[in-house]
């Protein structure tokens, strides 16, 4: 039963050898352990390890070995470790095999760093590691994307005279394929010099050859090793065509992706959701709103569970190509599945809904923030947001309507009297508002948005209502005395940041509004409003939270009616504003703030030029280009073609006092 691993047939052994009075001995159980083992019965091998002890035999290194074994094959990694630390205690001298079934269990589980441990400890135990823990702790390095520790791995194997085999070099492969995007032609090469060495490749090796192209879009390469697996006679299954078919999508080839599929289906593969999402997605970056409704209804009623992927990638292609009706239906069809969206989804959610101006529906949803699983805002803080929302789209009186419970309700806030009265609310006062503390508990700190609502509660107790200087000094001292103390990034553009952004907005040519992109709490927003009167600000936040919370901070400003916060990401909300001021005949922007991850400002400012957003004469401050990078972006601004005159200012993070650079651009008038 062992041999064959018959594990149901061993244990009912066992248990018949019981009841016959037969004496087990440890023999017997590490037979009927091992033939778990096989199965990957990691509780049924702990169980048998326990019964053991109970009859008061001691475990050897083999029961040990069966029952990490188990645990390994079911992926069971915290199990494992506690049973090689038990070994220790009890004395038992761990063996090669102990040590690589555990390792091969710290691979499944993520934990590379104890498999490398263990084989470098090997040698100290008068070991001698084989080409099964070399191919452990290279699979466990390829997991966590650590190609350079992978390889060194297989130059120390041929150092040590150890031959490795296809699945060590498959693990090597896997390892240059999750590396960086350009590692793609590595990765073909390494395939190339597998021959060189002996080692044929099998299908596993150019799956994972196939992955590392699919990174980069190289679809061409994913065809040419897709036929070359059909010219080995290897299968080609279906992890094999998704993984070319999602190629062809990341290369912008649609047409390809179409004809991956066809040719997976005249093979007899069938598709999984990974197959599916990978074609929704082909058809997203292609443009084909309508193939990715198909495939995604196809895979709906294929009898298959959609992934969040799916529903993603049929989103954003509705999104990008303006059909906001079909965008609100599918997120009702991702309820109805029970899946959760994620901050991508609700964002580009709500950016339909602000844009048909469905408030009623945006309402629900933002009510949907409160009462979940840790810190959120509360029900005032959106129905503040819900009304600025209103107040922006020229309706006061519905702004007014939506912060009534509130008002009767005691959870009335200093935000929500500003805004009422900014809407021209009056009658009888509210009853006893709700008492806003000090920040929040340390133990909260680290907590998502805890930070940002202990900012929010600090500017409600401290600062003065309708008073922009006194809330951004409420951010300010919050920053300093809770961030700065605790090591966390504030991620607040103060102090010398503020001084550095008011003084350009201030020297921005007259006649058009600002724009800011990235504006989390809404401090930035204010400090420019409060600089430029009687400006129009807009800006955009893809965080549902921190849009709640920002909107709430402009209204405690008193600046709702001048600063309207928009939910969604630049590279879907920038297009459309730039529509939406065309179809308003709205001047374009003569200041532009960039405050989110630096690395991607050059593709939003493109959208920036592509829309003629920019006036001419315009100023267009950067931050965060030391903390996060911007080189394409400065490259464009500070060299380019002289359209731009450009400065980068050395500067200091607000609490931290990092060093960090911001750049200031004007637009040549030409």
């Amino acid at each position: 039963c062992e041999k064959g691993g018959e594990w149901r047939q061993a244990l009912a052994l066992l248990a018949e050898m019981g009841q016959r009075r037969i004496e087990l001995d440890v023999v017997s159980y590490n037979a009927a352990s091992s033939a778990c083992e096989g199965a990957g019965e990691w509780q049924r091998a702990l169980c048998l390890m326990a019964e053991l002890l109970g009859r008061g035999l001691q475990p050897t290194v083999i029961t040990y070995n069966a029952a990490i074994s188990a645990c390994a094959s079911g992926g069971r990694w915290p199990e494992a470790a506690g049973l090689v630390r038990e070994m220790e205690q009890c004395r038992v001298e761990a063996s090669l095999v102990t040590y690589n079934a555990a390792a091969s269990a710290a691979e499944k589980g993520g934990w590379w760093e104890w498999a490398l441990h263990a084989l470098e400890d090997l040698p100290a135990r008068r070991l001698q590691p084989d080409v099964i823990t070399y191919s452990a702790a290279i699979s466990a390095l390829a997991e966590a994307g650590h190609w350079e520790g992978a390889l060194g791995l297989l130059e120390a194997m041929a150092a040590g005279s150890v031959e490795g085999n296809v699945v060590t070099h498959s693990a090597v492969l896997s390892a240059l394929a999750e590396g960086l995007p350009g590692m793609w032609e590595s990765a073909l090469a390494f395939l190339g010099e597998m021959q060189d060495r002996a080692v044929p490749p099998n299908d596993v090796t150019f799956n994972a050859a196939i992955s590392a192209v699919e990174r980069s879009g190289r679809w061409e390469q994913a065809v040419a090793l897709l036929g070359l697996m059909r010219t080995l006679i290897l299968e080609t299954g279906v992890v094999s065509y998704s993984a070319a078919i999602s190629a062809a999508g990341k290369g912008s080839s649609w047409e390809a992706a179409l004809q991956l599929l066809a040719e997976a289906r005249l093979a007899g593969v069938l598709g999984n959701v990974v197959t599916y999402s990978a074609m929704i997605s082909a058809a997203e970056k292609g443009e084909q709103w309508e193939l990715a409704l198909a495939f995604l209804s196809e895979l709906e009623e294929s009898g298959l569970r959609p992934s969040l992927a799916s529903y993603n990638a049929a989103v954003l292609a509705c999104s990008s190509a303006a059909q906001g009706e079909h965008v609100l239906e599918l997120m009702d069809r991702l309820a109805e599945r029970g899946l959760e969206a994620d901050i991508g989804l609700q964002s580009l959610f709500l950016m339909e809904c602000e844009q048909q101006q469905l408030c009623d529906r945006e309402l629900a949803y933002l009510q949907g923030l409160v009462g979940g699983d840790g810190p959120a805002p509360d029900q005032t803080a959106v129905a503040v947001s819900a009304a600025a929302r209103r107040l922006a789209s020229g309706r006061p009186a519905a702004a007014v309507h939506v912060l009534g419970p509130a008002r009767e309700t005691g959870t009335w806030s200093p935000a929500a009297e500003v805004l009422g009265r900014l809407c021209g609310a009056c009658g009888a006062a509210p009853k006893a508002a709700t008492a806003y503390a000090a920040p929040l508990p340390r133990q909260l700190a680290r907590a998502p948005y805890a930070k940002e609502l202990g900012m929010l509660a600090h500017a409600m107790a401290t600062a003065t209502p309708g008073d922009p200087a006194s809330v951004c000094h409420a951010v300010d001292d919050f920053s300093e005395a809770v961030w700065a103390s605790q090591s966390v990034w504030s991620k607040v553009s103060g102090c010398a940041k503020a001084a550095v952004l008011v003084a350009a907005v201030r020297r921005a040519p007259p006649g058009g509004g600002i724009l800011e992109i990235g504006t989390y709490c809404g401090y930035s927003a204010v400090q420019m409003a409060a600089a430029c009167p009687g400006v129009q600000l807009e800006t955009l936040e893809v965080d549902p939270t921190h849009v709640v919370i920002a909107r709430n901070i402009v209204a405690l400003a008193g600046l709702s009616h001048r600063v309207h916060v928009w939910t969604g990401h630049s590279k879907h909300a920038l297009s459309r504003l730039g529509v939406q001021r065309e179809n308003r005949k709205a001047k374009h922007f003569s200041a532009v703030f960039m405050d989110r991850w630096g690395s991607q400002y050059h593709e939003d400012f493109a959208v920036l030029e592509k829309c003629r957003l920019l006036r001419p004469g315009a100023v267009v401050v950067a931050d965060n280009l030391l903390r996060t990078g911007a080189p394409l972006f400065l490259w464009h601004v500070a060299v380019g073609e002289g359209e731009y005159l450009s400065k980068v200012v050395k500067t200091q993070e607000l609490a931290s006092r990092a060093e960090d650079w911001m750049s200031v651009s004007v637009v040549v008038p030409t």
